[in-house]
C-alpha cells in the first residue's frame, strides 16, 4: 500500500511589469519625472518621449498622467502640470517591493 501526504505550497512572485514598477515606479510616474515643468523649458514630443521611457511605458503613462492632470500639452509637446504626483504611486511602487520581499499577506 502506497500513503502520501499533499503540501501545498504558496508562493508569489512579480510579473515583469510589477519587478519594473517595484525598480523604477509606476508608469506614469515616470512619463511624469521626464516632462519638463510646464513654461520651463522644451515641451517633450510622444516620439521623444517613447525614446526616453519606451514605448509601453510612454502609451500607459501618458494616459494615466493625463486622466490624473499630472500632464498637459504644450505646443506639440507634452510637459508637467504638477509640481509632485500623488502619493498612491509611491504606495503602489512600495506594495510591489513589499510583495516582492515577503510576500502579499504583509501589505
Amino acid at each position: 500500500m502506497v500513503t502520501y501526504q499533499a503540501h501545498e505550497v504558496v508562493s508569489h512572485a512579480l510579473t515583469p511589469e510589477g519587478a519594473q514598477i517595484a525598480g523604477e515606479g509606476s508608469h506614469e510616474a515616470r512619463v511624469w519625472q521626464v516632462l519638463p515643468a510646464k513654461g520651463k523649458g522644451t515641451s517633450i514630443s510622444p516620439a521623444e518621449l517613447k525614446k526616453l521611457v519606451g514605448d509601453e511605458t510612454a502609451k500607459i503613462g501618458q494616459g494615466r498622467a493625463f486622466k490624473n492632470g499630472w500632464i498637459g500639452k504644450e505646443g506639440n509637446g507634452l510637459v508637467r502640470l504638477v509640481r509632485s504626483y500623488s502619493n498612491k504611486n509611491t504606495l503602489t511602487k512600495h506594495a510591489c517591493v513589499l510583495i516582492n520581499d515577503t510576500g502579499p499577506s504583509n501589505i
